[in-house]
């Protein structure tokens, strides 16, 4: 059971986590936060199963994202807030595999 991986299950935990916010928060703030995980999220971090994430990765994942994350031709990282906002979905993605993996 531990080859739950980001990449293996975007499409399906991904947009649910997105569905199930989309009528709770502002529509902008929605948007963002699916433009994020689908561009941000899912390519650097998807192929890493969940069991094997650790603090490095995250810590790798931020710094890159922070001085080389834009995706809009210009130079230049994301701003400390969206990154510190791309990896809620990855926090609540890790405690739900762990729990499944543990209670088998």
């Amino acid at each position: 059971m531990g080859e739950f991986s980001i990449d293996k299950y975007k499409g399906e935990y991904v947009e649910r986590f997105l569905k199930e916010r989309e009528n709770v928060i502002n529509r902008n703030t929605w948007e963002s936060y699916a433009e994020i995980a689908r561009n941000h999220v899912i390519p650097n971090l998807g192929k890493i199963t969940l069991d094997k994430i650790s603090a490095q990765h995250i810590s790798r994942y931020k710094r890159k994202m922070l001085m080389t994350g834009r995706k809009d031709g210009k130079k230049g990282g994301l701003d400390p807030i969206t990154v510190n906002i791309s990896i809620f979905p990855l926090s609540a993605l890790s405690l739900m595999m762990l729990l499944l993996l543990k209670t088998g």
